[in-house]
């Protein structure tokens, strides 16, 4: 246990104080004790900062909370088809990114538990850019986002015209021939 800074104090009204922190295992934790003993029970600060130390390297570990989502193709209403076939529908394939500020190794007690929700659009209109930011996926402890991706477009759809549909149908028509 390597003890990483404290400072004591007293007041009339405040009692005997004690902030400090510590690291061990990789884990660090702070403590902030105010009122914590009185004249003749000055020594409690440190009984309580011991048994909260403890608590905390007891009950607490680094979990990994990332998740990778199951994105499935989106529909693109009025898209030409990636196959290029007139009777199949348009649909794109999706990609998470995940945003380099989030924090995916949190401390967390045993129990806790994060709570992970994806916003995603149902379908996308023509034209649609590879890149394009459709959602995101929310990770969440106690109602605080901890960590985000986005979801994006792996590829792009270009918007069905009528020339590109008169040039399939003619195209259908003379390998018919």
């Amino acid at each position: 246990m390597r003890r990483l800074s404290g400072k004591t104090g007293f007041t009339g009204e405040a009692g005997y104080c004690y902030v400090g922190a510590l690291e061990r295992d990789g884990k660090t934790f702070i403590v902030a004790l105010l009122a914590c003993g009185w004249p003749n029970n000055k020594t409690y600060k440190w009984s309580d900062t011991k048994k909260l130390m403890n608590y905390g390297l007891d009950h607490y570990e680094y979990q990994d909370i990332y998740q990778s989502p199951a994105l499935q193709p989106l529909f693109v209403a009025g898209g030409i088809p990636t196959d290029g076939e007139v009777t199949s529908q348009a649909e794109v394939d999706l990609v998470e990114i995940k945003k380099e500020d989030s924090n995916w190794e949190l401390l967390l007690r045993e129990g806790e538990q994060i709570t992970i929700e994806k916003s995603l659009a149902d379908s996308l209109e023509a034209p649609v850019s590879a890149g394009q930011k459709v959602g995101e996926i929310i990770y969440k402890l106690d109602g605080n986002i901890v960590a985000s991706s986005e979801i994006r477009t792996a590829g792009s759809v270009k918007k069905l015209s009528f020339s590109w549909c008169i040039y399939k149908i003619i195209g259908n028509f003379l390998i018919k021939l």
